[in-house]
Parts: structure tokens; sequence; C-alpha cells
């Protein structure tokens, strides 16, 4: 079975544009109970010597990263082990930045590509054409507040599942863009990252290899069962070698506090792949729910949960991919 934990994986500290301290910041995120955050303020790592202390003194996991800020998109940068220079960066020569800067990172995500750009926010909207997605470890589909209900996180879903559709295993999560806190905030996403029982935990692996769950108040979790072997989000299959499986939904309540309305006691549980939806029901608990699929003649299968908020059926949490080669 996989073990999930909560990240925030965009965040930022007055040291950039936040408001907030690091300690504020690692105070803040320990009370909504997250196991972890990553660091990304904009173009500097000043707060890196911080790092270490912070996580001793809240019990809380910290990657080190940065939000690689220019002036024709973000580009987030996790696992950092130095300073990487952002003002030569162009459209012309991003390609080769991207390759420059592999051995001093462990990921590379694309921050809120669907973001307003300038004038209004001038780099946020992503303009930079990628020669090769294998070179992106994530794309951030979800950013802010109530993320299933914005157009712009809209988009980013679309793209990131055209990306997945031409052959791509990019990972998708949620980042907060978490700039200051008041204490009303509502409908905050996190990105659950999974590992089995058996495996020591290491967060980074986790969003490299696509183990992972993002939702509002509760997250998915979907296990495909073949032949009396168990596959998890992020695992491959050999669809060769099937021709139906059984899958097993579970919807997880989440830990992390903060407020939630919802309309109704209804939940619309929906599995999709590259051919489009292919399993959708409605229930009225958060019991697991079994499913049998044949014919298996698609690349990939992910689970998605929606709930009523304000007379809109609204997302609020998707897993990422169990594929088929």
């Amino acid at each position: 079975m996989f073990k999930w934990l909560p990240y925030e994986l965009h965040t930022h500290t007055n040291h950039s544009d936040g408001k907030q301290t690091i300690e504020e910041l690692s105070c803040e995120a320990k009370k909504l109970n997250l196991y972890g955050f990553a660091m990304t303020d904009h173009n500097t790592i000043s707060t890196f010597n911080m790092l270490d202390n912070m996580s001793e003194k809240y019990q809380i996991d910290i990657i080190p990263g940065m939000e690689w800020t220019t002036f024709y998109g973000h580009i987030l940068l996790l696992g950092l082990n130095k300073y990487v220079e952002w003002r030569d960066v162009n459209l012309d020569n991003i390609n080769e930045k991207i390759e420059n800067i592999r051995n001093d990172v462990k990921l590379i995500g694309i921050a809120h590509p669907f973001s307003i750009g300038g004038p209004i926010s001038t780099g946020s909207h992503f303009e930079y054409k990628i020669s090769d997605y294998n070179n992106i470890d994530y794309i951030e589909v979800w950013s802010g507040l109530l993320p299933g209900k914005n157009y712009i996180n809209k988009k980013a879903f679309d793209w990131w599942t055209s990306l997945l559709n031409k052959g791509y295993k990019i990972s998708a999560v949620s980042g907060r863009d978490w700039h200051h806190t008041n204490g009303t905030e509502k409908y905050i996403s996190c990105t659950y990252l999974g590992h089995k029982d058996n495996e020591k935990f290491d967060g980074i692996n986790s969003i490299k290899k696509g183990k992972i769950s993002v939702g509002c108040e509760y997250f998915l979790d979907i296990i495909c069962n073949i032949d009396k072997n168990s596959y998890y989000i992020g695992d491959s299959i050999n669809k060769d070698q099937i021709n139906d499986m059984d899958i097993t939904i579970m919807i997880n309540e989440s830990k992390v506090k903060t407020n939630y309305k919802y309309d109704d006691d209804k939940y619309i549980i929906k599995l999709v792949t590259n051919n489009g939806e292919v399993y959708s029901n409605i229930i009225n608990n958060k019991d697991k729910v079994e499913v049998r699929l044949e014919n298996i003649e698609f690349k990939w299968i992910r689970g998605e949960l929606y709930r009523n908020i304000d007379n809109e059926e609204i997302i609020i949490s998707f897993t990422n991919p169990i594929y088929f080669k």
C-alpha cells in the first residue's frame, strides 16, 4: 500500500516578494499539518542557510529551491544546490540553459504556465518553446486557492493532458504560490507525495516518478489489480500481457487544516484515459469503489474527484497516471 504525505511546492518569503519570514512560513506550514514544503523564492537562495534550523525546529521537511523568474516564464528548480543566473535566459537559449543547469538541480518544473503575463505580470505567462519535454520533470497545473475553478488552471490541466497523450511522462502538481497568510484561506490544495510501505520516502523521487495525488480536503488514490499483482500511481504496466483489470478507487480525507464548504454530500468519481472518460459515478460516502475495465487500449489512466461548490461541479482532486506500455 501507499503512504501519502502532504506538501506545498511553491512558497515565498520576504527574501523576495513574500510578506512572511522563513520562520513564519515554516510555522504556518506546520500549523496546516503539512509534512513539508519547497522554498522557492524569486531568483534568490538567501534563505538556504536557515533551512536546516527551521526544519529541525518545526519538524518539517524543506526542499531547497528557487523560482527561476524570467521575462518569458517562471520555472521552479527543486533540490537546487547553488544559485542559477536568470538574467541571460531568453526565448532563443532556454533549451540550452535547461541542459546547462541539470547538474545543479534535481527537478525542473514549469510554474503557472497560463497565468496572465505582461504588462500586468511580466513573465508569469510561460512563453518558452521547449524542444524536448523529457527535460521537464513536472508542471504546476494548479495554482492558487480553489484551483479547480480557475480557468488558467483548467488550461494548464488540459495542456498537461495533451503532453501525456503525446507519450511524455510529466508529473503534475499543485502550487499555492504562497506569499502571505491571513488565517481565513479556503480550499487550500496540497500535493500528496506517495511511497510504498517498504520504501524509504524521498520527496524528490516521488515527484520525479509521478507518485502524486493532488487535492483540496480530499485526495484520490487508485490501484490497478491484475493477476494478483497491484500497480500504483506512477507505475508502468505492460499492456501486452493484460486484457482487463480491476481498479480500486479510494477517497482519502486530508489532515491539512483549512476551510471548505460544499453544496451537498455527493462525490463524483471519474476515471480518465488518453481515450477520454471510461468511468463516472456519483456516491454519497467515502467508501472505496471497485471498477472492472476490459479491453485495455489506452496509454495511461488517472482518477478525478469532483464536488459541487456554489452550484458548480468543481474538480477537487486528481491523481497522476498509471501508465501502460
